[in-house]
């Protein structure tokens, strides 16, 4: 995969941030089976990877440069 990019804007401080993610979380982020199970699963890997806690505390902006929503 070419862009595995995943741009946030932090919810509280509306500061930017992007991940660049492993290729088992873009899989994770795109996938089409078990979607809420499978989005879960890539936050919790990408907060023990690099602390961010998605859930809650970031605007998703783009998922691998799409605008996500």
């Amino acid at each position: 995969m070419d862009n595995m990019e995943l741009r946030m804007t932090h919810i509280a401080t509306r500061q930017p941030v992007t991940i660049e993610l492993t290729e088992d979380e873009m899989l994770l982020a795109i996938s089409k089976i078990n979607i809420n199970e499978s989005w879960e699963a890539m936050c919790k890997m990408v907060h023990e990877r690099t602390g961010h806690d998605i859930v809650g505390q970031f605007e998703i902006d783009t998922l691998a440069g799409r605008v996500f929503h």
